[in-house]
């Protein structure tokens, strides 16, 4: 049922919303961006200004430069170009069920163990397992996003890294850059096998790390004199951290809290390897560790929840709050202060004078834009923002030759809204990813019903749903029961008998919110339903991977079943 649904959702949405995309190829490969405020790079702008995109480059940029014959004019007054953003690291294209598959079976046991099942595939590549229809690409793509670091999901010796390209198509069109990582973590082996432990795995890592070193000078004294030598023959774990040893790619080493951060330090300062900081949280309490070993830093975008404002209604909390021990509200006064230091992370590392870039491997799309709002309001300036999205990751993945800034002869990746970017009603008009335009269509969002959180509504029955993806309307059937513990339910459609179940029934007065999980071409995708019912019938919308995909939804309850 699931599966009906997102297929002609994205057929709808694809075909009429994103025409002007990769299904409808632009009949030219020159484009004249015209008028607008250019930003060339962070603290550089150029108004009233044109950009000149020609056979996928970046032809000419400057004011009063004459447009081409053949070209297609984007007339942008007022409007701001971006150089398009690159992310530090990321799974992007790689499906969550990949992770899945990492920790071997729960019938290995001992302690030595599989290397895959302990976490250790470090000759696992991109090329591998990306998609290219995973629904990160064109979410990120939407966003502003046009290449990516990413990184296979996993353990310990999660694989190699990869540049990609976001301008959609094949694998092999995906691929910019292979191999030009190592992923790494701390992560402990599943169903108690070696390494179990933190300390097991740091212990794990000088062992491999060693045994390639071993190899390599084994490999090499064969190869010069090969009389009276026992031909080397290791496993391709082993062969797969030739690279990292020899400090020709880097470890892009995931080190979320203070301690990670530590022990892959010492971990690094023990074997050599170059590292680079990953997906960090807590990088402001090393900050003069990591300025002094000059380590490249990448931010997680990730942010705690926003601390709800203080109402007059929020008393009774208050009261509360006055009962509790002195123990307990300083553990609370230091938990709030810790997000704050978390939020504020980034302003922390600009003042300290330490570049950085940004993490997608745990922020949802439809967080990314507001995270890096709430970042700006903590003190990070624009520039240093928008620095960690350009000219920073370029520098560190080593591709500034073609990346992160708009200048002549660079790979034309673009980026178009209608005003800052970090404004909070930004909307992004066009990405150009490999000189290939993608033209958002930006709908005008249809007033939210609001709902009673103190009415008392009757959930409990069947209900008949009309789901109305871009004109055209899948009806569906909704049963649902109440328990114990809350409720539970069930949703087919007029498209077949399959039912989904619901992950999740959530009510506030007359809101409710009903989020399931379905699949489509082998992706995976969260679906969220929020309705407000009033009496027999219900209004809201259904967002479908984190905002890849929307539709409005009405329905009615069937009093007689």
């Amino acid at each position: 049922m699931i599966n009906h649904i997102l297929s002609i959702c994205l057929f709808c949405i694809l075909s009429i919303g994103l025409q002007s995309q990769s299904d409808v190829p632009d009949v030219t490969s020159t484009f004249a961006i015209k008028n607008a405020n250019v930003v060339v790079k962070p603290g550089q702008t150029i108004e009233q200004a044109t950009v000149i995109i020609k056979d996928g480059l970046i032809h000419q940029v400057g004011k009063n430069i004459p447009i081409p014959y053949d070209a297609e004019v984007i007339n942008a007054d007022s409007m701001f170009v971006y150089a398009g953003f690159i992310a530090g690291i990321s799974h992007i294209g790689i499906p969550k069920k990949e992770e899945k598959k990492e920790g071997g079976s729960s019938s290995v046991k001992g302690y030595d163990p599989p290397n895959d099942a302990a976490g250790i595939t470090p000759e696992k590549t991109v090329r591998s397992v990306i998609k290219p229809s995973d629904s990160s690409i064109a979410a990120m793509r939407k966003l502003g996003f046009t290449m990516a670091h990413v990184v296979p999901r996993g353990g310990m010796m999660a694989g190699k890294g990869s540049l990609i390209s976001l301008s959609g198509g094949s694998v092999d069109e995906l691929l910019v850059k292979e191999n030009m990582s190592l992923y790494g973590s701390l992560k402990a082996a599943k169903n108690r096998i070696y390494p179990s432990t933190a300390i097991g795995v740091m212990s794990k890592w000088r062992e491999m790390y060693q045994q390639a070193e071993l190899a390599i000078d084994h490999e090499s004294t064969f190869k010069s004199a090969p009389s009276g030598l026992k031909r080397p023959m290791y496993d391709a774990s082993t062969k797969a951290l030739y690279a990292a040893t020899n400090k020709s790619i880097p470890v892009f080493f995931n080190a979320p809290k203070t301690l990670d951060l530590s022990r892959s330090l010492r971990l690094q300062k023990d074997l050599g390897f170059n590292i680079v900081a990953s997906n960090v949280k807590q990088a402001y309490k090393l900050k003069d560790k990591i300025k002094s070993m000059n380590i490249p830093v990448v931010i997680s975008l990730k942010l705690p929840k926003e601390e709800k404002k203080k109402k007059e209604s929020d008393d009774k909390k208050s009261n509360k709050e006055d009962d509790m021990s002195d123990e307990m509200k300083k553990l609370l006064a230091r938990s709030s202060a810790a997000k704050k230091e978390y939020t504020s992370q980034a302003a922390i590392l600009e003042e300290a004078n330490i570049p950085f870039s940004i993490s997608l491997t745990d922020v949802k799309a439809a967080d990314i834009q507001k995270n890096l709002r709430r970042m700006i309001e903590a003190g990070l300036s624009e520039d240093k923002a928008l620095a960690a999205l350009t000219t920073n990751p370029a520098q560190l993945l080593g591709i500034s030759s073609i990346a992160g800034s708009i200048e002549k002869g660079k790979v034309a990746n673009l980026i178009v809204t209608d005003t800052t970017y970090f404004k909070e009603k930004a909307n992004v008009l066009y990405v150009f990813a490999d000189g290939k335009k993608f033209k958002q269509e930006i709908k005008k969002k249809k007033k939210k019903k609001e709902g009673d959180p103190d009415a008392e509504i009757v959930l409990e029955g069947e209900w008949t749903l009309s789901i109305n993806a871009d004109g055209m309307v899948i009806g569906g059937n909704v049963t649902i029961q109440k328990t114990d513990d809350g409720y539970t339910g069930s949703m087919t459609t007029d498209m077949d008998d399959e039912e989904t179940e619901f992950d999740s029934v959530e009510i506030d007065g007359s809101n409710v919110t009903i989020k399931m999980t379905g699949d489509v071409n082998g992706v995976e995708a969260p679906i969220q339903i929020d309705v407000v019912i009033d009496g027999s019938d219900m209004e809201g919308s259904v967002n479908i991977a984190n905002g890849m995909m929307t539709a409005d939804v009405t329905g009615s309850k069937d009093d007689n079943p």
